[in-house]
């Protein structure tokens, strides 16, 4: 997922769809995603990009890219091993030791 969007940064992409105008849809990396402490900004920056590319690649008659959807478990597990890696003190309370 970082790797993905340090690449999407680096080519300058953007999202920023003409239909609906919705905040949520939209991706404009301002950040460098290895650097970035706040796993919160990863998914709002993340999933437009994926949404995107599945689009494109829908348009084009092929299987989406990124064909998974990050249910809460999943994005619990990803956040506690953010925090992990970013050395991020919470990570080492009772309460964040377990996956959302």
């Amino acid at each position: 997922m970082v790797d993905t969007l340090e690449t999407a940064a680096a080519f300058g992409l953007r999202v920023r769809p003409e239909a609906g105008r919705n905040a949520a849809l939209e991706m404009d990396i301002d950040f460098d995603p290895f650097r970035q402490d706040n796993f919160d900004a990863l998914i709002a920056e993340w999933l437009p990009l994926t949404y995107a590319v599945n689009g494109l690649n829908h348009s084009m008659g092929q299987q989406e890219l990124y064909p998974f959807v990050l249910a809460p478990k999943v994005m619990g597990k990803l956040r506690f091993v953010h925090r992990l890696i970013h050395g991020n003190s919470d990570a080492n309370r009772p309460e964040a030791s377990k996956p959302d």
